[in-house]
């Protein structure tokens, strides 16, 4: 996985996920901190895509799952990516080259989570009408 490749405003999410991650205390970087992220950007092209989804509701279900995440005390400073969000940022990589797109944007990122089997992936299927 190569994150020249994310956009900007992409990157500056996963950027929003780790500080979240970290305020919890949370050791890994996971699928609901990143969904959360893009739940609060109101001007992004993600939030635009879940417009038909009840997204207070969605942003409400993902911060109760991420309070329930483990914490780890002590020095956060080494806050990793979890397996299924490298999961779905190998499949955003896969899914952009399968396009011959050269940037890798929050709308791959909506895609590849819709095709996961992790709890952000079963949240935001419930949150659709």
């Amino acid at each position: 996985m190569r994150q020249d490749q994310f956009t900007t405003r992409f990157q500056e999410l996963l950027g929003e996920a780790q500080s979240m991650a970290v305020e919890r205390s949370q050791q890994y970087i996971d699928p609901l901190h990143l969904l959360l992220a893009v739940l609060k950007d109101t001007e992004g092209t993600g939030r635009t895509l879940l417009e038909r989804v009840r997204v207070r509701e969605l942003e409400r279900k993902v911060k109760e799952a991420i309070g329930k995440l483990p914490e780890v005390s002590g020095a956060t400073d080494n806050v990793q990516i979890s397996r299924e969000l490298m999961a779905i940022l190998n499949s955003m990589e896969r899914e952009a080259e399968r396009l011959g797109d050269k940037f890798i944007s929050t709308d791959l990122f909506l895609l590849a989570l819709c095709d996961s089997k992790c709890d952000a992936a079963h949240l935001a299927q419930e949150g659709t009408p």
